[in-house]
């Protein structure tokens, strides 16, 4: 039995498969897998130089949690109305259908700029976080501006320069279905009593950014600074700015080809994110700090990536109690520190293998507060066309509670649900 999406759920849906099928014939795809992101996202380095370039994907979604057991045996007061519901991370029907993402863009160089001038627009219509409370929503709009390789300029709305698992086009070059609970740190949400109170982040920020890179033979340096309003989507009038930052040094194992997305390579970078928000909790300012260390390799038939985050300040709790009721939680000053771990195999031309662990402590320092977030996901992903990409994986999802919490924290903990996903994303 397939699930029935609402009309609130159809009506978006229906919008983004309309907008994909009038731009399709235009759209061409492009796949990597690692590179310099913050310097290839919105500059057309690496392809041919064209004033207009669109392109386009949209991912359709398969997820169940066939094995999830309702709440049960809860007996706090506050808590025993969420007997007998599914825990928040259950899909609550046997399989439930979307359109993840449909993405639709334009990108090129601005004519008679000697190549020095290029832009990037970008829009999402599937069904996700950034699309909340609107059909569509603009992602990207931005304008960079090229000196030299070394120093460049970007302005506009863009992706923040942060880990390599975010920082990534995540539809065409995240090698597992989902972002990771280390990852979804970076995804900052706005909250308000309890519910969502706007758009998802999307991992974007309104700002100036400066850039480059320098190559001597095989070893590569980038960088790139940012400072930016610390909202997505809309002006901010208030005076608190985020300040940015990535270091990359690579050796590159084919240096005449810098900025193919899947060029071999090995990698290390720091990054760090820091600025002022009101506290969801209604406490006032509060720092909100992501910082983190990570290192690629990408050889042959195997690429592998390890990344450390850690971060203070609006930490996100879940839901309380755990249903798809319950309300979001934030820890304003609160804490977590994460690792994300992943390696993938290309057994085929078409056909690639992927194991993923990620280990996320929250609220460490906190003897009741305190859980780690373990999920281990096995995905294979098929390949047999250019522009066709599908994922079937499993993720074991566990919640490790501390000593000397209670009976009803263990009992919610040992519901979470392990997930089965089956993505197909077509690129045009």
């Amino acid at each position: 039995m397939f699930h029935v999406l609402p009309a609130t759920v159809r009506r978006p849906l229906a919008h983004a498969a309309a907008v994909l099928g009038a731009t399709a014939t235009l759209m061409s795809p492009a796949l990597a897998l690692a590179v310099d992101w913050p310097g290839l996202a919105g500059t057309e380095a690496g392809r041919p130089v064209s004033a207009l370039y669109p392109y386009g994907f949209v991912q359709f979604l398969a997820e169940s949690t066939p094995f999830a057991t309702d709440l049960n045996g809860l007996t706090g007061a506050a808590l025993q109305p969420a007997n007998g519901q599914p825990h928040a991370t259950a899909v609550e029907a046997p399989v439930s259908l979307s359109i993840r993402r449909a993405r639709f863009g334009l990108r090129g160089v601005i004519p008679q700029s000697q190549d020095r001038i290029s832009w990037h627009l970008s829009a999402e219509a599937g069904h996700n976080g950034v699309t909340r409370d609107r059909g569509v929503s603009l992602l990207d709009a931005s304008a960079t501006f090229v000196a030299h390789e070394a120093l460049q300029l970007r302005l506009g709305q863009f992706k923040l320069p942060v880990m390599d698992e975010v920082a990534q086009p995540i539809p065409m070059t995240l090698p597992t279905a989902n972002v990771s609970q280390v990852g979804l740190l970076l995804l900052e949400q706005p909250i308000a009593a309890g519910q969502f109170a706007g758009q998802a982040y999307a991992f974007r920020d309104l700002g100036a950014q400066i850039l480059g890179r320098q190559q001597r033979g095989a070893w590569e340096a980038a960088w790139a600074l940012m400072l930016s309003q610390g909202r997505f989507g809309a002006a901010d009038t208030d005076r608190n700015l985020d300040a940015s930052g990535r270091l990359q040094l690579a050796w590159l194992a084919n240096p005449a080809k810098p900025h193919v997305g899947d060029r071999e390579e090995v990698s290390v970078f720091a990054w760090h994110l820091t600025g002022k928000r009101q506290a969801s909790d209604g406490s006032g300012l509060t720092q909100r700090m992501r910082q983190g260390v990570g290192a690629h390799v990408h050889l042959g038939q195997l690429r592998s990536r390890v990344e450390v985050v850690r971060a203070e300040g609006e930490i996100p709790l879940g839901r309380n109690p755990a249903t798809s009721s319950g309300k979001l939680a934030m820890s304003a000053d609160g804490s977590a520190l994460g690792v994300v771990a992943m390696a993938q195999w290309q057994l085929l031309p078409v056909w690639y293998w992927t194991l993923q662990y990620s280990h996320l402590d929250r609220e460490p320092g906190d003897k009741l507060a305190a859980r780690s977030l373990r999920d281990v996901v096995v995905s294979t992903e098929w390949r047999p066309a250019p522009r066709l990409r599908t994922h079937l994986e499993y993720t074991s999802r566990f919640v490790v509670t501390p000593q000397g919490v209670t009976a009803d924290a263990e009992r919610i903990a040992e519901a979470v649900a392990d997930l089965i996903q089956l993505q197909v994303s077509v690129l045009f």
